[in-house]
């Protein structure tokens, strides 16, 4: 399919699905808005709503295939749309960059998609919202202490371990670990898809942090075939979630205070033991 072809179709979708008594704006973003789409890619598009159409946050999002193009699209308030301004999470993860880089394909409310995108385009770290950028690193990093507790847990003899226990904490450590690096590296993410690669570009893409993570995810493409055997098996797999959750409090130990510096300190010292193990049986499995 061509750009023109996709562009007709997208077009096509709009005009049965935009409707002014409710929207006042339509932008188009994520790949297909930035000339990045691959065959499969989805269609984003967010429509401006009035406040009072949107019931719930559950019914703001949609999905629908037209033209066999799937199209992802969500109504939201400007209010919500300028959250980036105030909301950290918002910012790194892919307000600011999807919006600076969206296409807008409607706007009848006096130029406010406009006015909207240059907010983007104007974003910086003021100091406050830094420091609350930091503030949710911190609570991210707490957070997961829960899952690496059940790791150690997991590696501690007992019969009838749970597998499923384990991989949940892998894919938990996975998803909130790399955001805790992002705020705390004030990254603005192109979005959600490749957050992990802009956070491995960051902590750099052979280091110890982005192997252990990319093990955690079940992705082992990188390790040579007399390294797989061990790096596969539970234990191996525990060990490496451990590792990921510790070389993530030590990247945002200057950011350490409070309540969540006494949590991961004594979890630093609850992990300790099998920390120091880990540490070697990654070097030698990692060739680090």
């Amino acid at each position: 399919m061509t750009d023109i072809e996709s562009d007709e179709i997208i077009e096509r979708w709009l005009a049965h699905n935009f409707r002014p008594d409710r929207h006042y704006g339509a932008f188009l973003t994520g790949s297909t808005a930035c000339g990045a789409s691959q065959k499969g890619s989805d269609v984003d598009v967010v429509f401006l709503t009035r406040a009072d159409a949107i019931v719930d946050s559950d019914s703001s999002y949609h999905l629908s295939y037209f033209g066999g193009m799937l199209f992802s699209f969500t109504e939201t308030t400007q209010e919500e749309a300028l959250s980036f301004c105030t909301d950290p999470e918002k910012a790194v993860k892919y307000y600011v960059r999807g919006l600076q880089e969206a296409q807008i394909l409607r706007d009848s409310n006096r130029g406010a998609l406009e006015r909207i995108q240059k907010a983007a385009q104007g974003f910086y770290w003021s100091d406050a919202l830094a420091a609350k950028a930091d503030e949710r690193a911190l609570f991210h990093l707490a957070g997961c202490a829960e899952e690496a507790q059940k790791l150690t847990r997991y590696l501690t003899p007992a019969k009838n371990r749970e597998t499923s226990t384990l991989y949940l904490s892998l894919l938990a450590l996975a998803i909130n670990l790399p955001i805790a690096i992002a705020l705390q590296q004030r990254l603005l993410c192109t979005g959600e898809s490749n957050l992990f690669e802009q956070v491995y570009g960051v902590m750099g893409a052979d280091s110890l942090w982005s192997r252990a993570h990319r093990i955690c995810l079940g992705d082992v493409s990188f390790l040579s075939e007399l390294e797989l055997p061990a790096a596969l098996t539970s234990e191996s797999r525990a060990r490496t979630g451990l590792k990921l959750y510790m070389e993530t409090a030590r990247a945002l130990a200057p950011l350490v205070e409070g309540e969540e510096f006494n949590l991961v300190q004594a979890d630093t010292r609850k992990f300790n033991a099998v920390i120091e193990e880990t540490l070697r049986q990654l070097e030698m499995l990692l060739g680090i």
